[in-house]
């Protein structure tokens, strides 16, 4: 009997400190977001002040948009990709091209939280998304044949059209660029992404020891390259470093400089219509204008971003509530189904429901 009991008090007890410490841990963990929340409308307040007492700029903004929802330009790129041999490959994730209209809603953040911005331009095959006001002064559809040679046209690999972007006319010197699933989460201000005297700051997501990409990745194969090739330049870097995958600023006199001082490397990238193993990324040209010290690397925080996967779209309202992060990527992945682009629509409507200027 008395061993009954012992294991019956026993039982009470271990409930009752698991039911403390669940309650310890959930009000700490509520306290820390409240704390985070006031914080951030602090900051918030503080930028939306200096944003209206500075409502204009020298800084651009550049997107790369396709609608890989358009019949005619999928019977192209099954052309070509059929040619190329890399119907079933990587290089030909349809995920790359599905326009669940981000670049609307990335707009109506850019417009609310960096209204400073000067010109955007949208780098496009072409096509133009049928919302967009294309008679806002602001706003320039720019076409592949304005930045490419026309033999390496047409083209359905991103980092062959990122190796261009400094040969958009009227670029300014000091620009951001941004893939159509990167959002403005909060204010931000231009010395957000650029020192008084002009230097970008980028953000270092994380370090990793050298030759750690994975197999098959184009994408991370393209970072390992441009590390290796300004290390073969500058001697610079020890390390694979992933930038933040978001929003980052960048200078056109110093994309230039890369591209001639790194011909050949830009020259087979801009002629890869789809990605391939040897292309480079455009991280090459951060890495170069820091060697060059007009830039630096700063580490990553938890308010700086959040990169949701949208398969696991689910926890993006919570680490966006958590974290109150300054930019956000809704990554699209060969991994999400309808239901997570359903998901996806109905987050960015309820984040930025207000419709912008720059549509229709």
């Amino acid at each position: 009997m008395k061993r009954v009991l012992y294991f019956v008090f026993f039982m009470l007890l271990v409930s009752s400190l698991l039911f403390y410490y669940e309650r310890k841990e959930k009000f700490i963990t509520n306290l820390k977001i409240t704390v985070t929340s006031i914080t951030a409308k602090i900051e918030d307040s503080i930028v939306i002040k200096q944003n209206k007492l500075h409502p204009t700029s020298d800084i651009d903004l550049v997107y790369t948009w396709v609608d890989g929802n358009d019949k005619n330009w999928q019977k192209e790129k099954a052309y070509w990709a059929k040619k190329y041999g890399v119907e079933n490959k990587r290089a030909n994730n349809n995920a790359r091209y599905i326009d669940n209209e981000e670049l609307r809603y990335s707009l109506r953040s850019a417009e609310k939280n960096a209204p400073w911005i000067n010109k955007i331009y949208i780098v496009t095959n072409g096509q133009i998304p049928k919302w967009l006001n294309t008679n806002h002064p602001k706003i320039q559809i720019i076409t592949h044949e304005q930045i490419m040679p026309k033999d390496a046209l047409p083209t359905f690999n991103s980092m062959a059209i990122e190796a261009n972007l400094a040969h958009i006319p009227n670029l300014s010197e000091k620009f951001l660029y941004a893939n159509d699933d990167m959002f403005f989460g909060r204010p931000v201000s231009p010395d957000y992404f650029f020192t008084k005297k002009g230097k970008i700051k980028v953000i270092e997501k994380s370090k990793l020891p050298m030759y750690h990409y994975k197999k098959n990745s184009e994408y991370f194969a393209s970072i390992q390259k441009a590390i290796d090739l300004i290390n073969l330049k500058y001697n610079k870097y020890q390390f694979l470093i992933i930038l933040n995958h978001g929003i980052i600023p960048y200078l056109k006199s110093y994309y230039l400089k890369c591209e001639k001082d790194f011909q050949n490397e830009f020259s087979k990238t801009t002629y890869s219509k789809f990605r391939t193993m040897d292309n480079v990324n455009h991280n090459i040209v951060a890495f170069y204008i820091i060697a060059n010290e007009k830039g630096f690397l700063r580490p990553w925080k938890k308010k700086d971003s959040a990169m949701v996967p949208l398969y696991k779209i689910n926890f993006a309202k919570e680490r966006i509530q958590k974290n109150f992060p300054k930019l956000i990527c809704l990554n699209d992945m060969d991994e999400a189904t309808t239901k997570d682009r359903i998901k996806l629509k109905a987050l960015m409507q309820e984040l930025w429901p207000d419709k912008s200027s720059f549509e229709k």
